[in-house]
Formats: structure tokens, sequence, C-alpha cells
């Protein structure tokens, strides 16, 4: 059967990508509650929406399984409340717990009986701590530091902030992003813990996804620096396809030790052609920062028909 995607309705990845394939097929998540049936009769399960199916047999007999959830900023939930109902109301609340608590468990049953066929475990947590420790021990990362006090951290020649947990959300339409830490930011003390780096100053940047085994990449070069680290979020400079042994070398550990499947990095090109690994992103994006002939996207498919 044809690689089966659990992933938001609009997943930017594959809302459009996998439309009118027969080889790759989505299961819309973060609809309203309304719009799912669930049944579990006989030791088999089913999940309906109004469009389509997805069942226990399903799920066993498909090549690729990958589970994504793209929109962490708000994050949404599994299943969503109704459209008329307040996000912060007990019950809605409690209508998305038991939801989320039932899919998921079914959904990691299925897991634990060919987890080599699916893209990540359905209980799997992006955790920074957990993944640079796993890039440090390879010896990829910039030296870094946790702290709340940022006085209390190194004095590199610059150094980043960047929040640890994986919900960069602070509110509506407000954002914590990978900022340079200016001298009033060591004097400020933070609200809670900060994940702080030696900045790697280098106008390329480097996304790069994995995809069961299929590794493809784009360095992004800006023409001008700015207030914001990231490369890719300058309106001029060139993209590219890149290409390194190094990279394919590094994903390939980084895949084995975090038992990820489908998985991007965020990756710094110094002057000295040295890649620094930034980040690792279990449900990160590829379509806003490809190039224009999709080198990410064929990558990310390519994996799951492989």
């Amino acid at each position: 059967m044809s690689a089966i995607v659990l992933a938001d309705h609009d997943d930017p990845d594959f809302a459009v990508a996998a439309g009118g394939t027969s080889d790759v097929r989505l299961f819309p998540l973060g609809l309203p509650a309304d719009e799912y049936r669930l049944i579990r009769s006989g030791g088999q399960w089913a999940l309906h929406t109004s469009r389509c199916v997805l069942s226990e047999r399903h799920v066993a007999s498909a090549s690729r399984v990958v589970v994504r959830r793209w929109r962490s900023s708000p994050p949404r939930p599994l299943v969503d409340v109704e459209r008329s109902a307040r996000r912060t109301d007990p019950v809605a609340q409690y209508v998305q717990r038991q939801w989320e608590s039932t899919v998921l468990g079914l959904l990691f049953l299925a897991y634990t009986a060919r987890p080599e066929g699916w893209s990540r475990s359905p209980f799997h947590v992006d955790n920074k701590i957990v993944t640079h420790h796993v890039l440090a021990d390879l010896g990829v990362l910039p030296d870094c530091a946790i702290a709340q006090d940022l006085n209390d951290v190194p004095v590199w020649p610059a150094t980043v902030a960047k929040p640890i947990d994986s919900d960069q959300s602070c509110g509506t339409d407000r954002r914590a992003t990978t900022l340079l830490v200016s001298p009033a930011d060591r004097r400020t003390r933070q609200p809670g813990p900060m994940m702080t780096q030696r900045a790697i100053i280098s106008s390329r940047e480097i996304r790069a996804v994995y995809s069961f085994g299929q590794i493809g990449a784009v360095v992004h070069t800006r023409d001008v620096d700015a207030d914001s680290v990231d490369t890719r979020l300058a309106l001029s400079g060139e993209i590219a396809p890149f290409a390194s042994s190094r990279l394919r070398t590094v994903m390939e550990q980084i895949s084995r030790r975090l038992a990820l499947r489908v998985f991007t990095v965020d990756v710094k090109l110094d002057d000295d052609d040295r890649l620094w690994w930034l980040d690792v992103n279990p449900d990160g994006l590829v379509s806003p920062f490809d190039d224009v002939d999709g080198t990410l996207r064929h990558t990310l498919l390519a994996g799951l028909r492989n």
C-alpha cells in the first residue's frame, strides 16, 4: 500500500505535493472534533472523516508511515474543539485530551510492531536539550550553555539565544526566535532558562532533509547582515543545491541516535567551509526554504516512495 502521512490538514509540504498521487496518502489532523468518528472493535480500529478513513489494516500495510505536526506556534491539538468553542474551556480541553490519548495510543501500538517503517514514534518529544546532547557528542554543535541569567554564560565573540521547547509561541502573533544577544539582553534576567550558543557568523546557512535514507540540501546565501541570525529569513540572497559527504554521514548518525527517519536540520557553513549543526527538527518544513527545482520536496517524497 502507499505511504500514509498523518499531518495537519494544511501542512505546506504535503497538502499540495502529495495531492493527486497514488503513492502518498494524507490523513488530515487538526480538524474539529465533530469531523472525526473512531471505532475500535474486536482488536481492530478505524478513524473516519467525511472524506477518508484510516484503519489499523491501512497502517499495517502501508509502505511508510509519517507522523507530522508542523504547526507548533501556536500548537494545534491533534483533534480540535468546535470552531465556536473557547479553547481555554475545561470541557474543550478534556475532549482534546481524550482524542489525543486515544489516537496516539492506537498509533503507538502499530508503531511498536514495525518502528523501522515509521518516521518517528507518535510519542516522540522534540527537546533541544536531548537533541543538542547528541549533536555535541558527534562534535558538530557550537559551544552552548543553558541559563536564566545570561551573565552566567561564557562570553563568546558573539552569542545567540533561542527557546529550549519546540513550542515557540508567546501569545497571539508573538514568537520567540533565535536572535543575537545584545549587551542589554545580558543585563536582563530572563523569565525562564534559555539555550545560548556561540554564534557562527556566516552568510551561508543550509536546510537539509532526511527522508528514509534519502538526503537533500540547499544552501542559502544572504547579501547583507540582519539582526536575526537565520539566513533563510533574509529577503535577498541565493539558493542553490548543496551536497557533502560530511553532511550525509552526520545525518545518518542523527537518524540512528534519535530514532528519526524523517527530519530536517539547520546547518551553518562557516568561512572555513566547516559545517556546524544548529538544530534538528523532527517536523521541520521544507517548502518555504526550497530552491526553484524543489530539491528538498523531491527528496522528502522520494524517501516515502523508496
